[in-house]
């Protein structure tokens, strides 16, 4: 909006352009615009990478271009990056300590509040610093929260233990990622109607 008001020469616009902070953000939001682009174009006509994991490594090439811009922007202006900061502090906590007391309860005091605080905590501040992307929420969610419970009750009927069950389905999980991840499975998302929703 502010490039399309800067080409007609008011003094409205000239002081919009002239202020350092509109300047700024103009220039990060052109970096983004170019990275949407050609990630859109990208994604329109998926290919796979011929080799295992080369989607993976194209896709830390294109996040690489905006990482920088982001800390730079959160630093200069500070303030905002505070008030953001403790916005999402705040709304994550909640809703993971309501989820991590209803757990406790349904795992028999496996898993609780203070299992859900700690994975919160260490993949928030990973994910948050490496993400390169303009918002990133990672905690329990209300599915994944009734996925445990009904992992705790099948570990009851087969009579294995609830935490080596859990470890297991993890490992799986993960190797079912990775797979999807090495493969760019994720292309053929193209695929899917309304109808196969």
């Amino acid at each position: 909006m502010c490039r399309r008001e800067a080409s007609n020469p008011t003094p409205e616009n000239e002081a919009l352009v002239s202020d350092p902070e509109v300047a700024h953000n103009s220039g990060v939001a052109d970096i983004r615009a170019k990275h949407t682009a050609s990630h859109t174009s990208a994604t329109s006509r998926p290919r796979a990478s011929p080799y295992p994991f080369g989607d993976v490594f194209k896709e830390v090439q294109r996040r690489a271009t905006v990482c920088g811009p982001d800390w730079t922007t959160a630093l200069q202006y500070a303030s905002k990056t505070l008030s953001a900061a403790f916005f999402m502090f705040f709304a994550t906590l909640f809703s993971t300590v309501a989820l991590g007391a209803l757990i406790e309860k349904r795992t028999g005091y496996h898993i609780g509040l203070s299992e859900y605080l700690a994975m919160n905590s260490v993949a928030g501040v990973v994910h948050s610093l490496f993400g390169a992307q303009p918002l990133l929420v990672l905690r329990p969610t209300g599915p994944i929260t009734a996925i445990l419970g009904k992992l705790y009750d099948a570990s009851s009927q087969l009579h294995v233990d609830f935490n080596q069950f859990l470890l297991a389905t993890g490992i799986c999980v993960a190797l079912l990622m990775s797979a999807v991840a090495a493969f760019a499975w994720s292309r053929h998302i193209t695929r899917l109607t309304p109808f196969t929703h």
